[in-house]
């Protein structure tokens, strides 16, 4: 049973994971298709070079905001189905379905079922996950290293 929740928690984390807020908002609010201008991705910073800065951010919150549902679906899905022993004699618990979860949503960005199993580079989603995996203490770390790094 705990298999069959942590395949459920992967497609429904896929599948959120799939929304294409970047063509969504390009479409609905500016009147174009973000793929068609910029680098033709649909993340953050192409939105942010294509929409300004309300569109970039509005796609960065919602890509963001992702990741974090994620983990929300992982949370309550380790509550109902946690605890368990999976085939393998292994205890399926909260950092399995978290994993799971995170894996499904950031596949779902990159691998859009909706774009031809194209989309952005997971980045927003990928932060939302970490706010829920390591708080907003370790996130803001693991960010902060990764601006060094960059820089």
């Amino acid at each position: 049973m705990e298999l069959l929740g942590a395949l459920g928690v992967f497609v429904v984390s896929f599948l959120l994971g799939s929304i294409p807020w970047g063509v969504i908002i390009s479409k609905v609010f500016y009147h174009t298709d973000i793929r068609e201008h910029g680098s033709g991705n649909i993340g953050t910073t192409n939105a942010m070079r294509t929409m300004g800065k309300v569109g970039g951010s509005a796609v960065f919150v919602l890509d963001f905001g992702k990741g974090i549902a994620s983990g929300l679906i992982a949370a309550a899905a380790a509550v109902m189905f946690g605890g368990g022993m999976s085939l393998s004699g292994h205890v399926i618990g909260y950092d399995d379905f978290v994993t799971v979860a995170f894996l499904g949503c950031v596949w779902g960005h990159i691998f859009s079922p909706w774009l031809g199993f194209r989309g952005g580079k997971g980045i927003a989603v990928a932060v939302g996950c970490l706010f829920v995996t390591f708080g907003w203490q370790g996130a803001c770390l693991e960010l902060a290293i990764f601006a060094v790094l960059v820089l």
